[in-house]
């Protein structure tokens, strides 16, 4: 049900319409937390289309970071628990790539936080990895904060995160 809401809300923003009114129209019919996180997940059309030229660079560094991931992994040589372990880091990518590429706002937050935790592993201290990581990392924090501004947030009204 939350993937038809998802594509359903996807759709109608991007014809356009704005966050108040599709509150308006779903509140009635729908779960009001979950419309509520669904609504501030996504950007508005306006959003989508003013930051689109940032969001695939992110995209691309990420998925130049996986591709470094990916081959430090082959490099191990041999499928045993250390092989295993490598692929962590690469499934997470592409799971929060998958996000970044549907502009979905939890995307841009685990981006964020992966990234600043990345800057700390002695793995990422070259100058490649570093340099992309604080690329990534004030992307994300830049685009999470203009796609999605405190203004545009629906609030859960208080009797509605009763039911």
């Amino acid at each position: 049900m939350a993937k038809k809401l998802r594509e359903k809300i996807d759709g109608l923003l991007r014809e356009g319409k704005k966050k108040n009114q599709l509150w308006q129209s779903l509140k009635g019919s729908e779960n009001h937390k979950e419309l509520v996180f669904l609504l501030n997940d996504l950007p508005t059309l306006e959003n989508r289309q003013t930051f689109l030229l940032l969001n695939l660079p992110l995209a691309a560094m990420l998925v130049i970071m996986t591709g470094l991931k990916l081959f430090a992994t082959i490099g191990i040589g041999q499928v045993n628990l250390y092989f295993f372990l490598a692929l962590v880091v690469p499934i997470i990518n592409i799971y929060v790539l998958k996000k970044i590429l549907r502009f979905q706002r939890t995307g841009y937050q685990y981006l964020f936080v992966l990234s600043f935790l990345s800057v700390f592993q002695p793995e990422n201290h070259r100058f490649i990895e570093i340099s992309l990581l604080g690329i990534m990392l004030f992307l994300s924090g830049f685009l999470y904060l203009r796609m999605f501004p405190k203004k545009e947030l629906i609030k859960l009204p208080p009797k509605a995160a009763d039911d």
